[in-house]
């Protein structure tokens, strides 16, 4: 991340994910995102459990 907030390799992230909808693989960028964050939570539940349990504590 730069000083600025600016950051490349978000506008790379987003060239992606409207070639993958122009391809057809994806409704829209919002169905991306969605996907991202099940799959991301799906495969890190544990780990978010086990922090937010210490959090808690």
């Amino acid at each position: 991340m730069y000083g600025n907030g600016y950051d490349p390799d978000t506008d790379q992230l987003y060239e992606k994910a409207e070639a993958l909808v122009k391809e057809g693989w994806f409704r829209d960028e919002k169905d991306i995102s969605s996907e991202a964050i099940c799959r991301f939570l799906e495969t890190h539940q544990s780990d978010l459990m086990k922090k937010f349990v210490r959090i808690d504590m």
